[in-house]
């Protein structure tokens, strides 16, 4: 109804859209019930979905005491390049993100993502106490188990990263910290040298503040082994048109919350790294739509993912 996506040609041409069916359903659902326009219904309905969106966006920073002015937005899935600017728009965020496959964004990060174990083993014991023998103990035992699990990858000793850590806290807290303490060939007496020291300046950075004269409490160690995997330059094939006029299709109305405006289309397949497109704008490619509002802009960056400019 807004127009940002294609009638025909939609999902790489196996599904067409029915306009018709999508003004009825909200004209006699939400325009007729509420008085209003079939078009101010549909954007109506458009800007509810992104104010939710942006407020879980909202509610997430926020247990982080992050400030979305500060930051990018990715936008990837299906329609992650659709609704990225109106979301980044809601945040305050002038920078958003669309990766070249978006719509397949999750699925090739699974696949290319290095194998992963994270193993933790209890031993509470004060610093000052520790028995570096049995620190010993469950360090071999973990990475042994690590190394179990990864067997099935097929990889090599040199294509392993093992990292290991103890966990710290001050006594009376209930979370812990992992604090860097050696590597897969095991604990050394010299790793622990300035293991206090570490977990005070570690706890001062992340916690912003600390307590140098109370000894830490050791809560366990902790092994983290990482199968390195190969990673392609990029995920998908780039066009050669690095000028955008060269590439586009044409035009379409949509609508961004005035009036129907005549908005150029351009094929986003055949565009190369350096195009530059000024919104409103609609870039299509195969399983996605790249909206860009008035007074934005896109170019495609070296890896072939636009990178949207929101004034």
């Amino acid at each position: 109804m807004l127009g940002y996506l294609p009638t025909e040609g939609f999902a790489a041409g196996r599904m067409t859209l029915d306009v018709d069916a999508a003004r009825e359903a909200i004209r006699r659902d939400v325009a007729e019930p509420l008085g209003v326009d079939v078009v101010e219904a549909a954007w109506g309905i458009e800007r509810i979905v992104n104010a939710n969106m942006a407020n879980e966006t909202r509610r997430i920073l926020a247990s982080h005491g992050a400030d979305p002015r500060e930051m990018s937005l990715i936008a990837h899935g299906g329609n992650g390049a659709v609704h990225g600017w109106a979301i980044a728009n809601e945040l305050g965020i002038h920078r958003v993100l669309v990766p070249k496959v978006a719509p397949a964004f999750s699925a090739l990060g699974v696949l290319v993502a290095d194998y992963l174990v994270d193993l933790v083993q209890s031993y509470v014991a004060p610093l000052s106490r520790i028995d570096l023998e049995r620190l010993r103990s469950l360090h071999s035992d973990l990475v042994g188990e690590a190394r179990k699990e990864l067997e099935p990858t097929g990889l090599s000793d040199d294509e392993l990263d093992i990292s290991v850590f103890v966990q710290m806290c001050y006594s009376g807290q209930s979370f812990d910290m992992s604090i860097p303490a050696g590597g897969g060939e095991g604990f050394r007496d010299s790793d622990l040298d300035g293991l206090a020291e570490r977990f005070h300046a570690e706890h001062e950075a992340e916690r912003g503040f600390c307590f140098r004269d109370q000894e830490p409490l050791v809560r366990g160690v902790r092994v983290v082994a990482r199968g390195l995997t190969p990673k392609p330059e990029r995920f998908a094939a780039l066009g050669t048109e690095r000028d955008a006029e060269s590439a586009r299709l044409g035009s379409r109305p949509a609508y961004f919350g005035d009036e129907m405006v005549d908005t150029p289309v351009y094929d986003g397949p055949r565009l190369a790294v350096g195009a530059e497109i000024a919104g409103p704008a609609l870039v299509q490619e195969p399983f996605t739509v790249v909206v860009l509002p008035p007074d934005s802009s896109a170019r495609v960056d070296d890896a072939g993912n636009y990178v949207l400019t929101l004034d």
